[in-house]
């Protein structure tokens, strides 16, 4: 230790080679702690994929527009960025199992311009022999569509968060209104379309378009810059960000 730094004592001299013993002893210290933590950070690219952690997501939302088919984009970048679609019917459970693993990750990575979102309410239970379930689908998906662009994210969350169990009423027109004003939308547009099934017409076309066109056979179903993801990938929040990264970095 220097003059300056003991306020002018100065330090017993240290036995030769103790100091080298030392730096070596702190060197070899380091050098365990640096493999730890590369290790660590191995670990952590292996198991959360590129881009950093899963979880909640409590950040800024991205914004949120309203296509020309009434479907609505969740986006916060150009056209080069990958594009996934999400077909999706808020009466389905395993929509919803889907949604709670991994949209707080696309909340996200929407908001730091990594993807376009798209999702596109279809109704899956249709038919007499639906049972409750099918009304369900229908007041839910119509509900949804009639919600604005500025609310929608709000509104499409409380819809998967108040799911009714199958084959069980729910999704009344008062319970999605109150929703509504729960996610700020307001005015009379949103209550009317609600009650008179103003957007069930474009439901039964979002439907087509999925089963028809797109060969959609049961939801959730996502599409990546047009390709089908695999079940497994588009309902695990690791695996669905490693494709997106591919598909940005090919």
């Amino acid at each position: 230790m220097s003059t300056s730094r003991s306020g002018g004592l100065r330090m017993p001299r240290r036995p030769a080679g103790e100091g080298r013993r030392r730096a070596s002893a702190l060197l070899g210290g380091v050098a365990v702690v640096a493999v730890a933590l590369a290790g660590m950070v191995a670990l952590r690219w292996d198991e959360r994929g590129a881009g950093g952690l899963q979880g909640a997501y409590d950040g800024a939302p991205p914004p949120v527009t309203r296509a020309a088919d009434g479907s609505f984009v969740m986006a916060w970048g150009d056209e080069k960025t990958p594009l996934l679609e999400i077909f999706t019917d808020y009466q389905c459970p395993d929509c919803k199992d889907a949604h709670d693993e991994v949209g707080p990750l696309l909340r996200r990575l929407a908001s730091q311009g990594r993807v376009r979102v798209v999702y596109r309410p279809i109704q899956v239970y249709r038919g007499a022999g639906g049972g409750p379930s099918a009304s369900n689908s229908r007041r839910a998906g119509n509900a949804a569509l009639c919600a604005p662009a500025v609310g929608w994210l709000a509104y499409h969350e409380a819809l998967f968060d108040h799911q009714p169990d199958e084959d069980t009423a729910g999704f009344e027109p008062d319970e999605l209104i109150a929703m509504g004003e729960r996610a700020g939308i307001s005015g009379p547009s949103f209550p009317a379309c609600v009650t008179g099934g103003g957007q069930n017409a474009r439901l039964d076309e979002l439907t087509r378009y999925a089963f028809s066109v797109r060969g959609v056979r049961e939801p959730p179903a996502a599409f990546l810059d047009g390709r089908r993801l695999d079940d497994s990938v588009q309902r695990d929040a690791a695996r669905l960000e490693r494709a997106i990264h591919a598909a940005r970095h090919p």
